[in-house]
Order: structure tokens, then C-alpha cells, then sequence
């Protein structure tokens, strides 16, 4: 592309400039930022190769030079042009001129500046104050004999490397602000008062000068009353003069100082930034910015700047003005393409808008700086339509989509949705619109929770934003106020979370505590990818919790407080997107089941609402929220029969019957992710992760965050899997492996219908063109080819249990027509597999060929222009009888078909009256009729109807495959509890850890907690060391405790052993087998663990207090049916204080809580104290333990064993675990003394008389643990 230089540039090459080289501006051409630094090591043309052979830029014997112009005398004319345009022109305006070709690179500027500051303060003094001679127009008649030299295009070199190593005193610019500070320190300077003595307002050149007294970096004394050849860079440019012929002595310039106020300051200092960050850009871009200050000057919508508490990032103001077509691009205007863009870009400024242009995407202005940056993409040479630009090609929209992603910014994606043919059309039959730019709209924007495109998903994880909103209980009269529900400061939440890519919309209105356990779990269960909140009504907690989660996952906020709020979920706003004319019965009753929660619960209907309203920004609301795929919490089933207690236990995200794990249960225990690297991998997921497609994968995360906890479906699931493995032992594995190979080849279909969704309903009609039409329906064939999978690996599988005879009543339902498998689901596979279009043929080219009776409109426009064709071709066969020519055809040409050719011989002597002439060749003429003139109108205009059909016919056979979509979910749900269940088998059956064994399952009416293992060990760390010691465990029911108190040495086991015993009930309630030789319990509703101790900077909490939070919310939520793992509760303070903790919470859980405990402790005292205490009441829920090690008292040795034992060894032998880790033995031996002169003063302190009062201060009420504190 041909740069377009700006006016000062084109003044000087229009007539003296060389075609081949137009002005010294080409120096600065993208270009050579495109080819790196090292472009071109040659040394330019007319150059001097060595910088000390440089001559003085301006002496009257140098006939040219390297960097300047020419002082060859110029001729009269040139002269009295010269001084005609330097009449017509002040000083500010070659300072605005001059501003507008300085967003420069940094290290190209002070070259570049330099030139031109000599160059206009030379032709303006001499304009004015000579006549006989001037610089500038010797520079245009230099330019045009020298042919100008250019330096070479390395945009990372100094200009200094062009000066000689003796160059004189001189002034040198160092930063883009010093070299506009100083410039309009010179050619301003005299503006400052008007005649009268008013003060002018500062102009930004003004504003830009340097301070009293304040020397540009890097710059030398110049003595303004020297020869002209004593202030210059050698071999370089004069900055203050430039010599001519005929003259020897030098002006004298005033450079008196201006003061810097901090309005001056602050718009140099902005002015610089922006000119460093625009690298690599013409000077014509630079001057776009000067005339449209509003895109560097930035401030949102409301004319608030960046620094204002309350900017929002995602708009732009800009002048209504400049988006209005009054003014014209000579006037100052944006072009139509620019307002364009810009009315555009001013609502999504924090989107990177990828802009349809033709074939490619091109970036602009600010998007074009971070393409450029992140990208590596090349600026586009003289920038595209006056502005930064930068793009790529159609089909490269992805790969480059996906990494701006990663990045973190959004995407929003630009489309012609009409052609440039439509536009012409448009433009000639429209009255008021006469704008030929290409209508484009904003189709979609692009994060990262909302990606739903295979191109941009890297993973099988699903990818969540969610809204959460917050009220406090006096605006809910109808729920369970603080007392009834037994906690204080109770609030409520209501939430929304989405998943795009499988169209899942989850709401729910939960009562949550004062630290929103309810809330952190889900949010460690669903680690969402944006939130959505509004922090002007959230509690503090709220926000410390949202803020860490955006932190620890990078994850990215929306502030409701920063918009103009929200809509409100409302029925007639819910109609719009779930009913319309084509909705089926299925989107009616999910619009009634919708409308029903929604009239019930108005804060989860409010985060839907906001929910809705934040897709919306992102284009996203109606092809979402349309599928109808709402999972609603609690269900509109079970709103009139629940009761109090079963809304308090509640979950966002689970079933009433699902087992509940807190945020901190799931950490502890690694379920979802491990904690050494926050990855699956060590995870207990990681252990039964064995299924073979994506939507298996994500079902098996669901049901090991969420298990089972009624025992008959416990056991259901545990057949099923036992079934599986029946049928592998059979046949050895051909049907299982051939029902695996089945699925294995299946697509995604949790996200491929949703895509399909969106493909069938979309109303942006955008122009592609690459092959992405043809992909979408190669996409689709493979949808329908994976749905047939489907029922084949299901049809293999209700085969093979046919003869096996399965025992589990699900997997039977999920195999069955008519149960899992939806009754009519092969009738409507078969006809689009071979009744609707030709398969092959789409499966091979890309394209739908409609079989006859599959879409009515296009066989309705199909047989009417069959039928004027038809016609024409009678109208051809009479002509050929009248005029006895065989030889009389049609002739087509352009706008005008169906032409008869007829032969000058045939009507030589007569032509029939009715033909009208309306071309000919040497041979033959080419007639109209009047029939025939009326059919090619009916023809056209059937064409065009038609093409109209067949352009849809792709978007309408997608559009009838949608209205199935409720089938399609249905069965690929069924294949997916499949998998998972396969998934299962195949973890149950993996004895790397050793033995696995079908877990016993005791029904949930038993009246005792049970736990009961033999040879139990840890599914993840038992793989890793063929030594792991199992151990057998009694917990719960006749003659075992409920509380076990486990004692024993650091670094002995105590931790793993609880670990173990919580992961394998958690399998076990999973439906998965155990490592163990047997496995019974219970199935428990609640596990919590509270082990570890970290601190909490984050939201400002100390380790203790983490500690204490967690222990609070075990004593106020854990029952009969939880299982409870307590690891050293106490140690985060002092031993008084942390013993005292650790006896009352023990104490409440037995008494109070009846859980089923292992409570580890260092505390050797504490059992004992318990144990008495229980034994007063009766039978004792205690039993102390301890982990068994081997002790040399002789030698400080230990060497653990790992062995569960019943007793207390009473010593935890840190000062011997400290040897193994170690410790030198001196500093051992001195920590042992000193442990034993502890101990004893222990023992004096806390007497007996003591604890009685502690006793007698436990109340069982959850103000007893603080009476003891305070006690003490």
C-alpha cells in the first residue's frame, strides 16, 4: 500500500520530491518496523558510510548530505512560492502540523523532530524577515536534484550513531515529550498574552514547554550568539537555525522559559505516553489522534477518567458530533467506515473487536496497539482508513481468538451481514441511506466462560460465569429467620451460574450463614471463570471471598455497581427468549416451570436477571437462554411439601439427597484438585477419571464433588458396576471393548447440540467467506454420525445384558426404549440420516441438498421457477416451428438471459413484427418478445426467491433438527451416565494400591454411625509406595466408639489414616469400589474436615482464626449422620488456650453434635480427661488410639510403623522427629530438656481443681467454647 504522507510532507514532494523517493518520511514507514532491527545493515544512498567523514549539514560546499537537504541556490520561482505559503501560515499552526507527525517510535523522533523544527523555524523567520533568500524553498530545490537520502530503516538506532565522535555542543531529544516540550517552547512562546494584557488560555502546545530553568535531558548550553556553524551536530542537523547562502550570521531565538503548572505537566506527560506507545506508525496516524483528541484523552460514557473511583472500562465517550454524518473528513469528521467502528467500539472500549472487513479481521487504533503486541501482527503500512490497523485472515480467527483469550481480554467479533452487491442495491433503491459501507454488526463477544467453539476449547472442563446477589433476611419475611434456623446472622444468596458451551442455566435462592459455607463450596465446586456481583449491596465477606476466587483463578469480575443496573427476570421478558412461533410444547412447560420459581424466590430470580442482562452485553442472551436447559433449586416439585429444615440444608448445585462437603472438606481431602499444583492430577477425581468421552469426564466430577446418599441408590450404582464387570468377564472384554470404541468416536454432543442451537436460531445473517459454511454442515453431519453411535453402543449393551442378565435396575432404564433412550428417537435420526438431504454429499462437499418434501418453501420456489423455465422452453420450441429453424436458441448474457438467437440468413427478407433488437454479432441477431420479456421478469424474480431458500436451507434443516433437541439431550445424557458408569468399573477394578472391594451398605434407618474397614488404605499415596501399611478401622455401632481421639509422634501417620477413612466413604457413597479387604458404613449426609493450618491473608484472616471458623462451622451444622475429621483443632495458639478449645469442642461434638469423629491431637492429657468425663454418664463415645512407632531412648531414634493401636503413647516425639529431619543433635538435646522442664510446670498449673471449673463451665451451648477462653 502506498503511504499517504501528511500536508508538510506533500508540499514538499509535489514538485520537487522524486517518485522513488518521496519525503525523509518514509523513514518512519511501518515497514521497517516489520522487518526488525536488523533489516539492512548497508549504508544508505548518498550516506557517508563512516560517521567522522560527515560534513557540516548546511556549509555552502556540500552539495548534499545524508540526514538534511541540499543548499544549492534555488531558483526565483521556487522563492516566491516559498514565501507565499510561508505568509499564509503562523507558527502554531507548523506546531499543529508538526504534533501531528510526532507519534513517532521514541528512538526515531529526535531524528525526525529535529529536521523539522529547523526546517520551520528557518522558513518562518526568513519569510519574515528576509527576502532575498529562504531555506526552505533551497531544501524543496535540494530534495528535488539530490533525490533526498534516506538512513537506514532500523528503528532501534540512535540518531547519535550518526554523530562524529567530536560532534559540538548540541541539543539532542531523549524522550518523545522533551522533543515536543521543546519545539513549543519555541514557537509559542510569544502567544502567551493577548494585546489588551489578557491571558490567553494555554493551547496544548503551551501546555507542553519545559519549566524555568529546566534543561532537556541529555542536552548541552547552546550560545544562541554564535555562528550558525558552531551550533550543529556534526554530519547532523542545526536544532535552532539552518544557514543559507548569503548569510553567516545566526537569528537569535527567544527561549525564555515557561512556568510548568500541573495542567501543562499532566498534558505532556500524556501526550508522551501516548506517542511511546503508538511504535511503528506514519505520521498521518499521529495527526488522526490530533484531530480526534477523544481517543487519547480518554474518559467512559459519563466523561469520567481513568482515575475516577468510578470508570467504567467498557465505554468510550465520544462527542455525539463526530458519530453525526453533518460534518465531512475534510471538515474534521470521521469517515462513514470510521463512525462505523467507533459507534461500535464506545460501548465495548475493553473488547477487542476483530472488524469484518472483506476476507479479513482487521484491529484499530488501541485494538491494533494490543494486536501488535500480543499478536506479533504488522501494522498495516500508512495505516488502514487514517487509523492504526492491523489484521488477519478469516480462517485465522481462532488460533488468534484463543490466545487473546488465554491472555484475558475479550474478544468481540464484527460482521458484514450484507455484500458488497447488497449494499450497491441498497445504496440505488433506498432514499435516505445512500452510504455504500457494508452494513456490520456485533455478533458475538468472546471470554472465557462464555467460548463455545471446539476451535477455542481446549478442555473437557466446563467453564462457568456466574451472578451472585445478596439480601439480608428482613427483605425475605418468608424464609426461616435466624432463630428457627439456628444460626446467627443468617443472609440470603441468590445465584446464577451458566455453562455456554453446554447451554446449562443453573438458579438457585439458598439461606447461607454469616461466612456463606454454602456459598465458598459451590464456588469451590464450580471455580467459575467470570463473577458477577454487585459490590455496592454485598457484604464485606462477600467480596473477600469473590476477590480471592478471581485471584487464585484468574478468573475475571463484572461490578453490577459500575452499570446502570439490570433488568429484572420478568414472564414477558422470560417469553421472549423461551416462546416464539416455532417453540415446541417442551419450551411452554419450560417456561411455566421457569415462571413458577421465579414468582417464588425474587433474589435467585434477580441473579438470573443479572445474569441475563451481563449475556446480553456479550451477544450471547437469546441463543442461551432460548435452549431451555433450567436446573432450578430448590425444584417447583418440592416447593409447597419443604419443609423449614430441608431449605436450611439446601445446596446450590445438589439434589436434597446428595452428600455435602464444604469448601474446606474438599480442599483438605484433594477431591477436586491437588494441592500441590491445583491440578486433577493426584486428586482422588484423578482416580476414578476413567471415562472415555468429555460429558462422562464431567459427570464423574460431579458425582465424586456431590455423592450419593440413599442407600438403595448407593447400591444400585455399586450392581451396575458389578454388572459391567460381569460382562467384561464373559466374552473377555470384545463387547465392552467394541461398546467403548463406539463411544470413544463420539463428538461432544453436551456441546455440540448447543452449538447447533445457536447455528439453527441466529438472526446476524453474516457474510463468510471461507469455508465456514461448508464446516458447519460437515459439523452437523457428525453430530447426527454420533448420535447413531449412540444408539449402536446402547443397542451393544442391551444386547450383551440380555444374556448376562444385569441385576441394577438404572443401568436396565438407561438401555431400554422408552426408559433412558426416548421412545421415538430412531425416527427422527433416520430421516435426517436419509430422508431430509443427501448425506453423502453433505458429509463430502459441505452443502444440503434437500430431498423433496424436507423444506416446503424451498420445493414451493424449486417448482416455480421450474415452471417459468418450462415455459420459456415452449416459448423457444414455437418460435423454431414458425421460423422452420431448428437452429433458433437462447442466448444468455448478463442482465439480459434468454435471448433467441436467431440467424441473419432466417429473416433476411423479414423479420416477424413482434421481436424487438436487443443485440446482435456478425452472424446472428438476438430479439425479445413480449411473452418473453414477461418471463424473464417472473424468472428473475423466481431466481431470487429461490437462491433466498437455498442460501437457508442449511439454518432450516438445523432449525428442524433444534425443535428435537429435548431427544437429543435426552440420549446424550444416557450415553454419558453410561460412560461414567464404565468409568467406575474400570477405577473398582484398578489394584495398583492393592486389593478393591465392593463396599457394604448399611440402609440409611440404622440406628447407629458406622464405619468399619479392614486393611484400608489411601487410593492416591498407596500407588506411590509398594510399603503403605493398611490398617483396620471400627468406628460406630455395638461396642465401638463414636469418637476416636488419635494420638501418637509427628510425621506417624495421623493425618493419612483420617484422610483415608473420609476418601473411601466418599467412594464407597460414589458408587466406586474401596482399597480395602471390606468396607461397611452408614452413607453419611455431611463430611467436614478441618485439618491443616494456614493463614488467610488474603481476606484477613490469621491461621487461628481459620482454624476457629472452621471448628464453628462443624459444631453448627454437623449431626448424627456426619462424618467429622478434626486434625490438632487448638494449634494455632497458645497450649493453654488451644488444649481448652480442643476439650470443649470434642466435648460438644459427643454431647451435642453425636457425629462420628477422628479427632487427632498432640494433647496427651486430653484423652484421658474425655474419657473420665464420658464414663460419668454412662457409656463413654471415646476410645483413645495412637499411631505406632519404634523409640531407641538409647540412640534418639524412631522409626514409624503406621499402625493403628488401641492406647496412648502420651509423648508426640517432635524433638526425635526433628533428628530425622535434621536437626543437629545439639539443638536436639537442648529442645528435649527443655520440653521436660515444661512439662512439669504444665502439670502444676493445670491441677485438677482446674479442669472441674472447665467442666462446669460446658454447657453444650455455643457460647461454652468462649466462657472456657475467657476462663483461662
Amino acid at each position: 500500500m502506498k503511504r499517504t504522507p501528511p500536508k508538510t510532507a506533500k508540499r514538499l514532494s509535489r514538485s520537487s520530491a522524486p517518485k522513488q523517493q518521496s519525503t525523509l518520511l518514509s523513514f518512519f514507514s511501518p515497514k521497517a518496523d516489520r522487518e526488525g532491527p536488523s533489516m539492512s545493515n548497508t549504508t544508505p544512498k548518498n550516506t557517508p558510510s563512516e560517521p567522522e567523514k560527515l560534513k557540516p549539514l548546511f556549509s555552502n560546499d556540500t552539495p548534499s548530505t545524508g540526514l538534511g537537504v541540499s543548499s544549492r541556490p534555488r531558483s526565483s520561482r521556487s522563492r516566491t512560492y516559498a514565501e507565499k505559503r510561508l505568509n499564509q501560515k503562523s507558527p502554531d499552526q507548523h506546531a499543529s502540523a508538526l504534533k501531528r507527525e510526532l507519534f513517532l517510535d521514541a528512538d526515531d523522533e529526535e531524528q525526525l523532530l529535529s529536521t523539522k523544527r529547523a526546517r520551520i523555524h528557518d522558513e518562518w523567520d526568513h519569510g519574515h524577515r528576509s527576502s532575498d533568500t529562504s531555506p526552505f524553498s533551497s531544501a524543496r530545490t535540494g530534495a528535488r536534484e539530490n533525490k533526498i537520502a534516506t538512513p537506514s530503516r532500523n528503528h532501534n538506532r540512535s540518531f547519535s550513531q550518526f554523530e562524529s565522535s567530536d560532534a559540538k555542543s548540541s541539543i539532542r531529544a531523549t524522550s518523545v515529550g522533551d522533543s515536543i516540550s521543546r519545539y513549543y517552547s519555541n514557537c509559542s512562546h510569544t502567544a502567551a498574552k493577548e494585546p489588551s494584557g489578557k491571558t490567553k488560555s494555554f493551547s496544548q502546545a503551551q501546555l507542553l514547554s519545559p519549566e524555568p530553568g529546566e534543561a532537556p535531558a541529555g542536552s548541552n548550553p547552546v550560545d544562541v550568539d554564535k555562528p550558525d556553524n558552531e551550533n550543529h551536530l556534526e554530519g547532523g542537523v542545526d536544532l535552532l537555525s539552518m544557514s543559507c547562502p548569503g548569510r553567516s550570521t545566526a537569528r537569535s531565538l527567544d527561549l525564555t522559559p515557561r512556568p510548568l503548572t500541573e495542567e501543562r505537566r499532566k498534558a505532556r506527560e500524556k501526550l508522551a505516553a501516548h506517542a511511546a506507545n503508538v511504535r511503528g506508525v506514519g505520521d498521518e496516524v499521529g495527526g488522526w489522534c490530533e484531530r480526534h483528541p477523544w481517543s487519547v484523552q480518554i474518559c467512559d460514557a459519563r466523561k469520567r477518567p481513568p482515575e475516577h473511583p468510578d470508570y467504567d472500562k467498557s465505554t468510550l465517550y465520544v462527542p455525539p458530533s463526530e458519530l453525526s454524518d453533518n460534518r465531512g473528513t475534510k471538515n474534521g469528521g470521521l469517515s462513514p467506515f470510521q463512525r462505523q467502528f467507533w459507534s461500535i467500539k464506545k460501548d465495548h472500549y475493553d473488547v477487542l473487536i476483530f472488524f469484518k472487513k472483506g476476507k479479513f479481521y482487521e484491529l484499530y487504533d488501541v485494538d491494533a496497539d494490543i494486536g501488535h503486541k500480543e499478536l506479533g501482527l504488522n501494522y498495516t503500512k500508512g495505516g488502514r482508513v487514517d487509523m492504526r490497523c492491523c489484521g488477519v485472515p478469516e480462517q485465522a480467527f481462532d488460533k488468534h481468538t484463543a490466545r487473546l483469550i488465554d491472555l484475558g481480554y475479550k474478544v468481540g467479533r464484527v460482521e458484514q451481514t450484507e455484500t458488497a452487491i447488497a449494499a450497491e442495491k441498497r445504496k440505488n433503491a433506498s432514499k435516505g441511506n445512500k452510504s455504500s459501507i457494508c452494513e456490520r454488526s456485533l455478533v458475538r463477544v468472546l471470554t472465557k466462560a462464555t467460548v463455545s467453539d471446539d476451535g477455542l476449547l481446549k478442555d473437557h472442563r466446563s467453564r462457568y460465569v456466574i451472578a451472585i446477589l445478596e439480601d439480608g433476611l428482613e427483605s425475605f419475611p418468608s424464609v426461616p429467620t435466624a432463630t428457627e434456623s439456628g444460626s446467627d446472622n443468617s443472609t440470603v444468596i441468590g445465584i446464577c451460574y451458566v455453562d455456554v458451551a453446554s447451554g446449562r442455566i443453573s438458579i438457585s435462592q439458598i439461606l447461607d450463614d454469616a461466612r456463606l459455607c454454602k456459598t465458598e463450596r459451590l464456588l469451590t465446586f464450580l471455580q467459575p471463570h467470570e463473577y458477577i456481583i454487585d459490590t455496592s449491596t454485598c457484604s464485606e465477606r462477600l467480596r473477600n471471598i469473590v476477590r480471592w476466587d478471581t485471584r487464585r483463578h484468574e478468573a475475571d469480575l463484572f461490578d453490577l455497581a459500575k452499570k446502570n443496573g439490570f433488568q429484572i427476570m420478568t414472564e414477558s421478558r422470560l417469553a421472549s427468549y423461551l416462546l416464539d412461533p416455532s417453540s415446541t410444547s417442551q419450551h411452554r412447560e419450560e417456561y411455566e416451570r421457569v415462571c413458577q420459581y421465579i414468582k417464588q424466590y425474587p433474589l435467585g430470580s434477580k441473579a438470573f436477571g443479572a445474569m441475563a442482562s451481563y449475556l446480553k452485553t456479550l451477544v450471547i442472551d437469546r441463543e442461551t437462554l432460548s435452549i431451555g436447559n433450567y436446573n432450578l433449586f430448590p425444584s417447583p416439585d418440592t416447593m409447597e411439601t419443604e419443609s423449614p429444615a430441608a431449605a436450611e440444608r439446601f445446596f446450590p448445585a445438589s439434589a436434597p439427597d446428595r452428600l455435602l462437603m464444604d469448601a474446606s472438606t474438599l480442599q483438605n481431602l484433594e477431591v477436586l484438585s491437588s494441592s500441590l499444583d491445583g491440578s486433577e492430577r493426584g486428586a482422588l477425581l484423578s482416580f476414578i477419571d476413567r471415562a472415555q468421552t468429555a460429558a462422562g469426564r464431567r459427570l464423574l466430577r460431579k458425582w465424586i464433588s456431590e455423592p450419593l446418599v440413599s442407600a438403595e441408590e448407593i447400591e444400585d450404582r455399586l450392581q451396575a458396576v458389578s454388572d459391567i464387570h460381569v460382562l467384561e468377564d464373559e466374552d473377555g472384554g470384545r463387547t465392552l471393548n467394541q461398546l467403548l470404541k463406539q463411544l470413544r468416536t463420539k463428538k461432544d454432543l453436551e456441546r455440540a447440540l448447543p452449538r447447533l442451537h445457536r447455528q439453527a436460531t441466529t438472526t446476524n445473517n453474516a457474510v463468510m467467506f471461507d469455508d465456514t459454511n461448508k464446516r458447519n454442515v460437515k459439523s452437523f453431519v457428525s453430530v447426527l454420525r454420533s448420535l447413531q453411535d449412540c444408539l449402536c453402543a446402547l443397542e451393544t449393551l442391551a444386547r450383551a445384558m440380555d444374556s448376562s442378565n444385569p441385576k441394577s435396575k438404572r443401568l436396565k432404564w438407561l438401555c431400554a426404549v422408552g426408559g433412558g433412550i426416548p421412545a421415538d428417537v430412531l425416527d427422527k435420526l433416520n430421516y435426517f440420516l436419509g430422508e431430509a438431504f443427501d448425506l453423502e454429499k453433505a458429509e463430502s462437499l459441505g452443502e444440503i441438498a434437500p430431498k423433496a418434501g424436507a423444506i416446503p418453501n424451498y420445493d414451493t420456489c424449486r417448482e416455480a421457477l421450474d415452471e417459468i423455465e418450462y415455459e420459456l422452453s415452449l416459448e423457444l420450441r414455437k418460435w423454431q416451428t414458425k421460423l422452420r429453424d431448428k437452429t433458433v436458441k437462447f442466448y444468455h448474457r448478463g442482465k439480459e438471459p434468454y435471448q433467441l438467437e436467431v440467424r441473419l440468413s432466417t429473416i433476411r427478407n423479414c423479420t416477424p413484427d413482434a421481436f424487438e433488437v436487443v443485440s446482435e454479432s456478425k452472424t446472428a441477431k438476438r430479439f425479445y418478445t413480449r411473452a418473453i420479456k414477461s418471463l424473464v421478469r417472473q424468472q428473475k424474480d423466481a431466481l431470487e426467491s429461490f437462491e433466498a431458500a437455498a442460501s437457508s436451507v442449511a439454518r432450516d434443516i438445523m432449525r428442524q433438527f433444534d425443535q428435537e433437541y429435548k431427544t437429543w439431550d435426552a440420549l446424550s445424557k444416557v450415553c454419558a451416565e453410561v460412560d461414567a458408569i464404565i468409568g467406575l468399573a474400570f477405577a473398582s477394578r484398578d489394584e495398583g494400591s492393592g486389593p478393591m472391594t465392593r463396599p457394604t451398605i448399611l440402609p440409611n434407618e440404622h440406628p447407629h454411625p458406622t464405619v468399619h474397614a479392614k486393611g484400608l488404605r489411601h487410593p492416591i499415596l498407596a500407588r506411590l509406595s509398594e510399603s503403605f501399611v493398611s490398617n483396620d478401622v471400627r468406628l460406630g455401632g455395638e461396642g465401638n466408639p463414636d469418637i476416636m481421639i488419635l494420638t501418637g509422634p509427628n510425621a506417624g501417620g495421623k493425618s493419612t489414616l483420617a484422610r483415608q477413612i473420609a476418601v473411601s466413604a466418599i467412594l464407597a457413597q460414589t458408587g466406586c469400589f474401596v482399597p480395602a479387604q471390606f468396607f461397611a458404613l452408614r452413607p453419611f449426609e455431611d463430611i467436614y474436615v478441618r485439618m491443616g493450618a494456614s493463614d488467610d491473608l488474603a481476606r484477613g484472616r490469621s491461621t487461628f482464626m481459620v482454624e476457629m471458623e472452621e471448628v464453628s462451622n462443624i459444631l453448627n451444622n454437623a449431626t448424627s449422620r456426619s462424618l467429622v475429621i478434626a486434625d490438632e483443632v487448638g494449634r494455632g495458639t497458645s497450649t493453654h488456650d488451644g488444649y481448652a478449645v480442643a476439650y470443649a469442642s470434642l466435648d460438644h461434638m459427643a454431647k451435642v453434635n453425636r457425629s462420628l469423629v477422628v479427632f487427632s491431637t498432640h494433647y496427651s492429657q486430653l484423652g484421658e480427661d474425655v474419657v473420665a468425663q464420658g464414663c460419668q454418664g454412662g457409656r463413654s463415645p471415646f476410645k483413645i488410639y495412637e499411631m505406632a512407632a519404634a523409640v531407641n531412648e538409647q540412640t534418639k531414634n524412631i522409626t514409624f510403623l503406621y499402625k493403628l493401636q488401641e492406647g496412648s503413647g502420651g509423648q508426640s516425639r517432635g524433638v526425635y522427629c526433628a533428628r530425622v529431619a535434621g536437626i543437629s543433635g545439639d539443638i536436639a538435646d537442648e529442645a528435649e530438656e527443655a520440653a521436660q522442664r515444661f512439662d512439669r510446670s504444665l502439670a502444676r498449673r493445670l491441677s485438677a481443681s482446674q479442669f472441674s471449673k472447665l467442666h462446669r463451665g460446658l454447657d453444650n451451648g455455643p457460647g461454652s467454647v468462649v466462657r472456657i477462653l475467657e476462663h483461662l
